[in-house]
């Protein structure tokens, strides 16, 4: 079976890891501290064992009580990641982005190790390759832009049950957001992360007709459109699955048409253009905060400074 490679450290290197790491955007928000949910209930089909300290992490087996249970080709232990994600309006995802496009997935690349900054350990992900058909804000620097997201998609024995969903050939709304700076498991180099998880990517709706302008377009939010695969004896799997009746719900809902979006999009753009040291900023701001509240101190504070400066390192595999 592949082994899952846990973060390492203690809490201080977890907030590290949290704070710099993922791309995420709002880690410590004023007043309320972002943290990962775990999922710490099994179902009669799992039972959770040896779970992991650090917050998401909850590994299970398979429950090898009941002939047959395991199918052929699942792994008995896995580990389901869970991820608590704060709401966003699209007023913030818009502003907070550094590129929103549409685009086609065309590529998906091997899965690869990332050796993160400081104690955050090593961590796998995969690249995407998007073909960019329209900038609505921002600018791609090339037809093709990186999207990197945690995990490997093919490997069963991990579930990230609260990603987003890629599929090559497959034309998507983004959210992105260009890390900018080092720490966690920030590489140098020219790639983008999802901002917002699932609400980062938008998909067009299944029902609209091949003859629909692009007007007239409506694009709903992934979180609307995947869920959790349970079935007994199996390893969950995030899939597809009829979305919600959506009709009536409006762009903070996940439901975007096309032409009020990009009309908010004008709006935003002329209101406040794309800010490149944002996430800088937004971290420093966050750091400062959590000082002030005394979740670190002034060491800590300086030490994580000192790593937004240092970039992690894509191991060969």
């Amino acid at each position: 079976m592949k082994k899952f490679v846990k973060y390492a450290g203690g809490f201080c290197a977890a907030a590290a890891v949290l704070v710099l790491g993922l791309g995420v955007s709002r880690v410590f928000p004023a007043g309320q501290a972002r943290e990962m949910a775990a999922h710490t209930i099994a179902s009669q089909e799992e039972t959770a064992i040896s779970a992991p300290e650090e917050k998401g992490f909850t590994t299970y087996r398979m429950d090898d009580d009941s002939p047959g249970s395991v199918s052929a080709g699942e792994p008995e232990v896995y580990t389901r990641v869970c991820e608590y994600t704060v709401p966003y309006t699209i007023d913030q995802l818009l502003e907070e982005s550094t590129l929103v496009a549409r685009g086609k997935v065309t590529e998906i690349s091997a899965p690869f190790l990332i050796q993160g900054v400081g104690q955050a350990g090593e961590q796998v992900f995969t690249d995407y390759t998007i073909e960019v058909e329209e900038a609505i804000r921002g600018q791609a620097p090339e037809t093709t832009v990186t999207v990197r997201m945690e995990g490997d998609p093919n490997d069963i024995s991990v579930v990230y049950q609260d990603a987003p969903l890629l599929e090559a050939g497959k034309e998507y709304l983004f959210f992105l957001q260009k890390p900018g700076i080092g720490g966690g498991f920030n590489t140098a180099g020219d790639y983008y992360y999802i901002h917002g998880s699932r609400q980062g990517v938008y998909e067009p709706e299944a029902a609209a007709p091949a003859s629909a302008t692009e007007e007239s377009l409506v694009f709903v939010s992934q979180t609307h459109l995947l869920g959790l695969d349970t079935q007994e004896g199996k390893v969950p799997r995030v899939v597809h699955k009829e979305a919600d009746d959506v009709k009536g719900l409006g762009m903070d809902e996940g439901v975007l048409e096309w032409a009020a979006f990009t009309a908010k999009a004008q709006e935003v753009n002329a209101a406040k253009p794309v800010d490149g040291n944002y996430k800088r900023k937004e971290m420093e701001e966050n750091l400062k905060f959590n000082v002030g509240s005394g979740f670190l101190t002034q060491e800590e504070y300086q030490a994580l400074l000192a790593e937004m400066n240092q970039y992690a390192q894509i191991i060969e595999e």
